[in-house]
């Protein structure tokens, strides 16, 4: 059997125009390494390359080392190859927005490809040396196969949907939950073909034994794996449940006063600050930015505890994240955190609402570019709207620094093509030639960032109310019903990938821009619906895909 791509003149130009895009972001932008986070992965695929673990990496998927070992990193100690990769997934995206919104109108396809490109958005992940890129890429493929299933019913497309599925499912845990939109469509695709019931559930049966059974195969061999090494694997789930809870309780009436368990950390907090070594408990050695407004209660273990928990921000999450892996011991720690913010949630539904009102807030654009709630430092340059590559050439924090060389020890200083590129152009000629571009998305591209999120989102609500509406009236009709069906596929993905994230993490701009495409995905289905709702009787913007 033979796989032919075929593209029509206007996919040839979209992919065309993203691809040099892409290019020129591959041979002149260094990777962008998150401090620890991209190490961890460097480390993993290390480990994973010598068919052991590394005691050291936090729980990580394996998804993104693999990759990483698949572009030869742990023998080459090169991020060209990976880099190489994620600029083909990135220049492939609007492509595929492209060919997902094909299914809702030709202007709404077209609309909602150039704006990828016009935005950014897809470019603003390509650098970074972490698993973003290739997840967001395989989101929207997701997205493409499961309406091209919905529409076409075919078994070749369910294998398309289980295989995007299968890879996705190895980068984060949330993205298990995809497989919810694959059981929907099978069951809706079964349900209108009765008469053919086995041939869906099948192959559906198979698949989901396959898939099933590789995580099992995966997660025996890696508990096999911690043993040979005789260590328990690190994690961090508990202290990312608690990081909302901690940071979103401030002004809630009684939160971490109460409860068994938040009795047992502050006890184990007094604890610490009273038997720890001094320099362990030195807030200098724990965080060092806010060690001046933690002198009044050196002496006093029971009021540094308190000071700690009533000092309810990131930066002192990451206090406790120290003094949890330090002293508590990390699944003991780990194990503590999670009972905590449980607790509290349950003893305080109110910052359950605060976590929701503040992700949705940032993820909506409501928010977009602000520093996180109750965080008084200007330290994390996260959160902040950057077109990262313009923003954050890892070079020059590497060379010469030696905490950097101290993070990534013997990787060395991590560059992609750009000082390849330097020995064949002058780099004071390249800078020059860089410098308009960098100034764009410097200065310009937030402003445009903060303009097309609450745009988009609310197009997508007033596109929902409207098929509300026409629902309660049952004056819906195919084209409508067409329409709603990606426009569901795409939020559900957006949903999917998007609130699991500001459950478990800070709203940082990296999680927010990634969920803003599907939003731009949203909006423009939304425009279509809104304008054929209005316009029906005078204009038509369809025609099959």
């Amino acid at each position: 059997m033979r796989f032919v791509v075929s593209l029509n003149p206007t996919e040839k130009l979209i992919l065309a125009v993203a691809g040099s895009i892409a290019l020129a972001m591959f041979l002149v932008a260094d990777p962008i390494v998150f401090g620890g986070d991209s190490y961890a992965y460097l480390k993993y695929a290390n480990a994973i390359s010598k068919l052991t673990v590394d005691p050291s990496v936090y729980s990580r998927r394996a998804g993104y080392p693999l990759l990483l070992v698949a572009t030869l990193y742990p023998w080459t100690l090169s991020v060209i190859p990976v880099l190489a990769v994620q600029a083909i997934c990135t220049a492939l995206i609007p492509l595929l927005i492209y060919k997902t919104l094909r299914f809702v109108s030709p202007w709404a396809a077209l609309c909602g490809a150039w704006l990828s490109i016009a935005t950014l958005l897809p470019f603003n992940f390509q650098t970074y040396l972490f698993p973003d890129p290739i997840q967001l890429f395989l989101t929207i493929l997701f997205c493409y196969c499961a309406v091209n299933y919905i529409f076409k019913r075919t078994t070749k497309m369910m294998i398309a949907m289980f295989l995007v599925y299968f890879a996705l499912s190895f980068f984060r845990a949330p993205f298990l939950l995809f497989y919810l939109i694959i059981a929907a469509f099978v069951a809706i695709a079964a349900w209108q073909d009765r008469n053919n019931l086995m041939a869906y559930l099948k192959p559906f049966v198979a698949l989901t034994l396959l898939v099933g059974g590789t995580h099992v195969f995966a997660n025996t061999l890696d508990t096999y794996l911690y043993k040979q090494v005789g260590v328990e694997r690190k994690t961090l789930a508990g202290k990312m449940i608690f990081l909302n809870v901690y940071t979103r309780s401030i002004g809630v009436e009684g939160a971490f006063t109460d409860g068994k368990y938040t009795a047992v950390l502050r006890n184990k907090l007094v604890a610490f600050f009273q038997e720890a070594p001094a320099k362990l408990r030195d807030m200098q050695t724990l965080g060092p930015l806010v060690a001046h407004d933690f002198d009044a209660y050196k002496s006093d273990p029971t009021k540094m505890a308190a000071a700690v928990l009533n000092t309810r921000n990131n930066y002192m999450w990451g206090v406790l994240f120290n003094i949890s892996e330090n002293w508590f011991g990390s699944k003991e720690g780990d194990q503590l955190f999670k009972q905590v913010a449980l607790e509290q949630y349950r003893y305080h539904p109110k910052i359950l609402l605060n976590v929701i009102t503040t992700g949705l807030a940032y993820y909506l654009g409501i928010r977009a570019c602000e520093s996180p709630p109750n965080y008084p430092y200007d330290y994390f340059e996260e959160f902040k709207c950057r077109f990262w590559p313009a923003y954050y050439p890892v070079v020059n924090e590497t060379v010469g620094n030696p905490y950097m060389y101290e993070i990534f020890g013997n990787h060395g200083i991590i560059t992609g093509m750009r000082p390849h590129i330097s020995h064949l152009i002058n780099p004071v000629i390249l800078e020059k030639l860089i410098a308009p571009f960098r100034s764009f998305a410097l200065k310009v591209w937030p402003d445009i960032f903060r303009a097309v999120l609450p745009i988009a989102s609310c197009l997508t609500v007033l596109a929902l109310l409207y098929a509300a509406y026409r629902a309660l009236l049952r004056t819906g009709t195919p084209a409508l019903r067409n329409d709603l069906v990606v426009l569901f596929t795409v939020l559900t993905a957006f949903l999917f990938y998007s609130v699991p994230m500001f459950l478990l993490g800070d709203p940082q701009f990296r999680y927010v821009s990634a969920g803003a495409l599907f939003l731009v995905m949203s909006g423009t289905i939304a425009l279509q619906i809104l304008f054929t709702g209005f316009f029906s009787g005078k204009t038509s913007l369809r025609s099959n895909p």
